[in-house]
């Protein structure tokens, strides 16, 4: 052969050793036509490169990875190892994992299905390099694609658990196995409607966003490297192989990956025209965006915009000039072109060809195109902007991809609001106003498409102010290691003057700024910062700017935390209107600002509202973030605990175990919404009394909170009381204490010792001390926390509220009635103005000051109080709630004590069985109900009565002594 010759030989076979095992044989024929001599060469080039055991795997199809193997392909299982299968290592164990089947194949690698038994049981996938197939080259991709995977957190990327070598050297990584089915398939297989192949796409689109986050480009995506596993009932999409994957920003091995000119690499049937041009230079994210466009086209259609055999008949020249200069036909024309075949495609997606081809005609046609723009500076920027104008279209608004015409505009607006145009008078209008809609609609189309640059020009601008004032924070000033308050003092002292003509990134800064100094509980100097961004966002585009929403969202929060609720409530709803009319009802962004006014309800005690309104940010969430997102899983959270606080526990119960296991699917290792979630679970079984099933959860969460931040940190503290709370419930006193005081200590070493989390932590320890009859040492801690919280949050917020009435009931204790009444007072009128007359804890601060004013004999002026704590129980919790019938006995024994018997006896009697079945009352207060049913009847001359009573205390016995 002649130079010319031996280098178009070397083209064809550099192409075809990338190929399936089922599409090279074709590929290398067409490729050669009837020049038998190139064709010998190229084979003899195939084998000499893949060993003489690949011929036999060169028409044989690569099952995906997860796939089930087919009956005639089983391996043969003996003595521990796949005896009839010569690439596996021996003994039939890949490192420590006991190999189970051959699960898949690709050009490179074998997949495996094994077992590993330690530390844990579970199945997992091997990928480990073909005997034969270590070369410099395979062996330097093979350990690229194992770093890609490895660098990636995502509930839709297969994770990689483990690396290693074989004894003989073969290097494998053991990832998770995902027992499903391709995209496609899937898809076919379950008839899956367009509506719902759309919400599949979009997962898949967030996943690769979040590995061109991560600075990895997959390069290959096609069904087959999509697989769909069914969890919990619903699909589960997972983008495998990155087996071509290319470091955007970074080396992902450290040997030399070379990328030959003249080298084809990928799937042709899903390839840009920029890896068609083989020279590599211009792959980039957009490349993945093309063939996430070819799936798409695959998901309407059935059909690829350039068949495998039209490819193969092309040549080799032909597939490279087609890929990068032939314009495929739009999806809505390929369906008209199916011919019979079009019928099977249509009723896969539940429907028939001329409605398939309709519904898929106009917006589906103009994203899909988008997506596979030949110049790829046209096609989307992002992933997440294709998966944003897919969602555009389901929600019935402008997809960006469209062209701008104002007859579309027009026509989607009142489709949309079809349910007001009425008569034809009011159509009239809507066609009047609909030019100025239209050309407004466009302004925004083109102008969203050039947000990705604005937002990248906004990040470098920060990213510029941030180095500067970092660079600004002298260590010789302020000590070897600044701390974050004195970092943030200074960006607060810096944004004035460096951002003074840069107002929108101003605003970004100071909401950040505002933000930490808030999760720092230093309301006092977020405000200025959080308001000036307020009003710099306002004057940037008033009602017309998104970012408007998100500021009210921190004023919000703001007014929240520092317990003015009525203040909040107007920040919290104007940011749910504007969210409303800028980004509809159907947008993620909409659905946090319900979630937060949702949580606002709960705290005022309007569970009903809050109810429905956290269901709705949930349903929009699950329907817009998919099955697996970390928003949905934070949506069931706060429908649980918003269940728990109305007593609802064993509704709640399933929602919060719900919200934990979506975590664990997400995140899969430690991370804080997993302890949060542990947390969370374990303080609602707590509430239901399931202290010894609640215990283990606190435990996993103090474990997961010191493997994340060490163990020393404010949050590792929060874990420590949580799990001390549990045992101070269960009487284990001795094991609960050194906690509780450990918590303290941290918190004051961690954060300092004037933070509200050092108050909480002064409140719990003074509870367990007066629950072991430590009173004075119990009053001490009390006055300590209330001086604490007034000097943080003011004297007027609720937390000071709560530590007023811990103090009264430990005074009450101590029989300082005269000093207690006050505190009870201004508690009670605390909870009144901030948080309305119908709030639990009103109830609460009433039954606290009704009691003592029966102990001070009193009772006529208590009465009322006790009578109104017993109406909004009965508001807020069933009959049968220990809240409710404790209410009840306090208020049997102020008539008791005023001669009204029969109706005490009521009172006293009903809940009594209740209250002594309590988790949730210490011993001495079930003491103290028994002892008002024993006062009742001595004071009624019925002896009798009373002894059988005072039978009862023996179940509960009076273990301290106060002191």
């Amino acid at each position: 052969m002649n130079p010319e010759e031996r280098q178009k030989a070397k083209e064809i076979f550099l192409t075809a050793r990338e190929l399936p095992d089922d599409q090279r044989a074709g590929f290398i024929a067409s490729a050669c036509g009837n020049d038998a001599e190139l064709r010998g060469r190229v084979e003899e080039m195939i084998r000499d490169d893949l060993e003489a055991e690949r011929a036999a795997f060169l028409q044989e199809p690569a099952p995906a990875i997860g796939r089930m193997m087919a009956l005639g392909d089983t391996v043969e299982v003996r003595e521990g190892r796949l005896a009839n299968d010569p690439d596996l290592p021996d003994q039939g164990h890949i490192g420590p994992y006991h190999v189970l089947e051959k699960i898949g194949e690709g050009g490179m690698g074998i997949v495996y299905l094994a077992e590993q038994e330690s530390p844990m049981r579970r199945r997992v996938a091997i990928k480990i390099i073909k005997l034969g197939m270590d070369t410099h080259e395979v062996v330097a991709r093979f350990q690229a694609e194992r770093q890609a995977l490895a660098m990636m957190d995502h509930p839709n990327i297969a994770a990689v658990f483990d690396a290693g070598s074989t004894e003989s050297g073969r290097p494998y990584f053991v990832m998770e196995h995902v027992p499903g089915v391709s995209l496609t398939e899937y898809c076919d297989i379950h008839r899956l409607d367009v509506r719902e192949r759309l919400d599949l796409f979009m997962t898949v689109c967030h996943a690769i966003h979040h590995a061109h986050q991560k600075g990895i480009i997959h390069r290959d995506i096609k069904p087959t490297n999509v697989l769909v596993a069914v969890m919990d009932g619903k699909p589960v999409p997972k983008v495998i192989d990155f087996g071509v994957a290319k470091a955007i920003n970074q080396r992902l091995t450290e040997q030399t990956i070379f990328t030959e000119q003249g080298r084809l690499i990928g799937t042709p049937e899903y390839m840009s025209p920029e890896q068609a041009e083989m020279t590599g230079l211009n792959v980039d994210t957009t490349t993945d965006i093309y063939s996430l466009g070819v799936l798409l086209y695959e998901l309407l259609t059935g059909a690829l915009p350039f068949e495998h055999r039209e490819i193969l008949e092309a040549g080799l020249a032909g597939m490279h000039r087609m890929i990068r200069e032939t314009d495929p036909p739009r999806p809505s024309t390929r369906i008209s072109t199916l011919g019979e075949k079009a019928r099977e495609i249509a009723q896969h997606r539940k429907t028939a060809p001329p409605a398939l081809q309709r519904l898929v005609r106009g917006e589906l046609d103009w994203i899909t195109m988008r997506a596979m723009e030949k110049d790829r500076t046209r096609r989307y920027p992002s992933a997440s902007e294709l998966a944003g104008d897919v969602l555009r279209y389901l929600n019935g608004e402008v997809v960006l991809a469209g062209p701008p015409s104002a007859t579309y505009r027009l026509r989607k607006t009142i489709r949309k609001h079809k349910h007001f145009v009425t008569s034809m008078a009011v159509v009239f209008v809507a066609l009047a106003a609909g030019v100025v809609v239209s050309t407004t609609m466009y302004v925004r189309a083109e102008n969203a498409r050039d947000r990705a640059e604005k937002e990248a020009q906004k990040a470098e601008r920060i990213n510029d102010f941030l180095q500067k004032m970092l660079s600004a924070v002298d260590p010789a000033k302020m000590g070897r290691e600044a701390t974050v308050r004195q970092v943030l003092d200074e960006a607060a002292r810096l944004v004035e003057t460096n951002l003074a003509d840069q107002v929108e990134v101003q605003a970004a800064v100071r909401s950040t700024i505002g933000n930490t100094y808030m999760a720092l509980g230093d309301y006092v100097e977020a405000e200025p910062q959080l308001r000036t961004s307020l009003a710099a966002r306002e004057a940037l585009g008033g009602n017309k700017n998104p970012e408007v929403a998100s500021s009210l969202n921190d004023m919000g929060a703001l007014a929240y935390h520092r317990g003015d609720l009525a203040a909040a409530e107007p920040f919290f709803r104007r940011a749910v209107s504007l969210d409303s009319t800028l980004l509809g009802t159907r947008d993620p962004r909409y659905a946090t600002s319900l979630n937060n006014l949702a949580l606002l309800l709960k705290e005022q005690g309007r569970f009903a509202e809050a109810e429905s309104t956290c269901r709705r940010a949930l349903a929009i969430r699950r329907e817009c973030l998919g099955a697996n997102d970390p928003d949905v899983a934070l949506s069931i959270n706060n429908l649980a605990t918003l269940l728990q606080a109305q007593g609802k526990l064993a509704d709640a119960e399933p929602l919060m175990r719900e919200a934990l296991q979506m975590n664990r699917t997400i995140y899969r290792s430690n991370h804080p919404a997993i302890a949060s979630g542990l947390n969370n679970l374990g303080a609602l079984l707590q509430a239901q009394g399931k202290y010894a099933e609640a215990e283990p959860y606190f435990r996993e969460a103090l474990d997961q909170t010191k493997a994340l931040y060490g163990e020393k940190h404010s949050d590792v503290a929060s874990a420590m009381s949580n799990l001390a709370i549990v045992l101070d419930y269960q009487g284990r006193y001795s094991e609960a204490e050194p906690l509780y005081r450990g918590a303290l200590e941290m918190y004051e070493s961690t954060i300092g010792d004037r933070t509200p989390e050092v108050a909480t932590a002064l409140n719990n320890l003074g509870i367990l001390l007066q629950n072991t009859g430590r009173i004075s040492e119990a009053e001490a801690m009390q006055r300590q926390a209330l001086a604490l919280r007034r000097k943080i949050l003011g004297d007027r917020h609720p937390a000071v509220a709560s530590s007023l009435s811990n103090l009264a009931l430990v005074l009450q204790d101590r029989g300082k009635l005269v000093e207690a009444e006050p505190l009870y007072r201004e508690a009670l009128d605390i909870r009144r103005s901030k948080l309305g007359n119908e709030h639990p804890l009103v109830a609460s601060s009433l039954l606290g000051l009704g009691s003592l004013l029966v102990d001070m004999g009193k009772a006529p002026e208590a009465e009322p109080l006790l009578r109104e704590c017993q109406r909004i129980r009965l508001q807020k919790q069933s009959l049968d709630s220990w809240t409710v019938a404790y209410a009840q006995n306090v208020l049997g024994h102020c008539l008791s004590v005023q001669g009204r018997y029969v109706e005490a006896e009521s009172l006293l009697t009903r809940g009594l069985p209740i209250i002594e079945a309590s988790t949730a009352l210490s011993a001495k207060r079930k003491r103290g109900a028994i002892q008002h049913v024993i006062h009742l009847y001595e004071a009624w001359g019925k002896p009798a009565e009373a002894a059988s009573f005072r039978a009862e205390l023996s179940k509960f016995p009076d273990a301290f002594q106060t002191k």
